[in-house]
């Protein structure tokens, strides 16, 4: 599940 993982990195990027 690679868009799992994008999407998930992206959320923690963005949970500032």
């Amino acid at each position: 599940m690679l868009v799992t993982l994008l999407i998930e990195t992206l959320i923690r990027s963005w949970s500032f």
